[in-house]
This record gives structure tokens, C-alpha cells and sequence, in this order.
């Protein structure tokens, strides 16, 4: 059974995310970012509006069994073309298992299934300096970080979201970040 937009009961248990949906949504775009890495960009306005960075997303492809579940997909970052209006997320992949190496073949404009927002996100830093370490497929929630950090982008505003209140009291500066990130190779660099 497929759902649209459906919300999902109050949570019966203490830590369940109240603004997780499960969508079938648009595919808008695949772009390459580096070597069998690519981001994954879905119209789902709703759930962009409720999403933190370090939360994450089940994905997969409408009616498909093979594989049976979705694969879990950090959020990348939200996009539109009013920050207090999201359009959609974008979700970064590398072509690694079974249902990896099919997600390239999806094409613009095709549904895509998707679960979310899951997890509770990082919590707002309320530090002087903020250092991030990541390595390969595993920097992909650290930009989103970065950006509520430097107070250029407030995620999670949408009604009922977990960080509808979330605001940065005061904004580090460039200089205040370091992000240390690396790769098997520099094929694999994003970024």
C-alpha cells in the first residue's frame, strides 16, 4: 500500500519523531558529485519544512521488493526558492549494495518513496569554535550543520516540527569552523 502525504499516528513511544511521514514523492533531479556518489533531490515540501540536520530519510523505489525496505539517507539539505519555504530535500548516495547501484536508473519526474524525517537531528551548537570530522559518505549531514552554524539557513520550521523553535542564539563565523573530512581517494571528494 502506498501512502500520500499521510501523516502517522501520535507516537506511542517516548523518542519517535511526531513529524515523520511516509510519502511517495517526485524525483526532481540526480546530479554526480564525485565518483559513484550522487545527490538525490525529491519535491516534498512538508517534510523539508519538518527536517533537521542529522536526521534521516528512508528511500526507495514505489512497489519494489527487492530489496523489501528503503535504505536510510542523511539529510543533505533542503532547497527552494524561499528558505522559509522549502520545496524538497536533497539526500546524497553512493552506489555501494543492491539498491544503490538501481537508484542512478531512477529518472527525473518518477516517484521515489520516502519515510521521514527519523532520528533526532544534532543539536544546535552553542559553542566559540566547532569542529566536524567525517569520513567518505559519512560527511554528508555536516554542510547542513555547517550552514545553521553560520545562521545562513533555520531548519526545521515547519508546524508540528521537532525544531519549529530552533534558533542559533549567535552565529559562529567561517573562522570558528574547521570541517576535516576524507575520502579512500580524491575521486571520492564531495565538495
Amino acid at each position: 500500500v502506498l501512502f500520500r502525504s499521510s501523516p502517522l499516528p501520535p507516537p506511542p513511544l517516548p523518542g519517535l519523531v511526531p513529524c515523520a511521514r511516509q510519502q511517495t514523492v517526485p524525483l526532481v533531479a540526480q546530479t554526480r558529485l564525485a565518483r559513484d556518489t550522487f545527490r538525490l533531490r525529491l519535491a516534498c515540501p512538508e517534510l523539508a519544512a519538518a527536517a533537521l540536520p542529522g536526521q534521516f530519510f528512508m528511500v526507495k523505489a514505489p512497489g519494489e521488493t527487492d530489496p523489501l525496505l528503503g535504505r536510510p539517507f542523511a539529510l543533505y539539505d533542503v532547497w527552494g526558492d524561499d528558505p522559509s519555504q522549502p520545496s524538497g530535500i536533497d539526500l546524497v548516495y553512493l552506489m555501494l549494495g543492491k539498491a544503490t547501484r538501481l537508484m542512478p536508473n531512477w529518472a527525473d519526474g518518477s516517484e521515489v518513496e520516502v519515510w521521514g524525517p527519523l532520528g533526532n537531528g544534532f543539536p544546535l551548537p552553542a559553542c566559540e569554535r566547532l569542529l566536524l570530522v567525517a569520513g567518505g559518505i559519512g560527511n554528508t549531514p555536516f554542510p547542513a550543520v555547517i550552514r545553521e552554524a553560520l545562521g545562513v539557513h533555520r531548519y526545521g520550521t515547519g508546524a508540528g516540527a521537532a525544531g519549529a523553535d530552533r534558533q542559533i542564539a549567535r552565529p559562529l563565523t567561517a573562522d570558528q569552523i574547521t570541517f576535516c573530512y576524507g575520502a579512500r581517494s580524491a575521486d571520492y571528494l564531495v565538495g
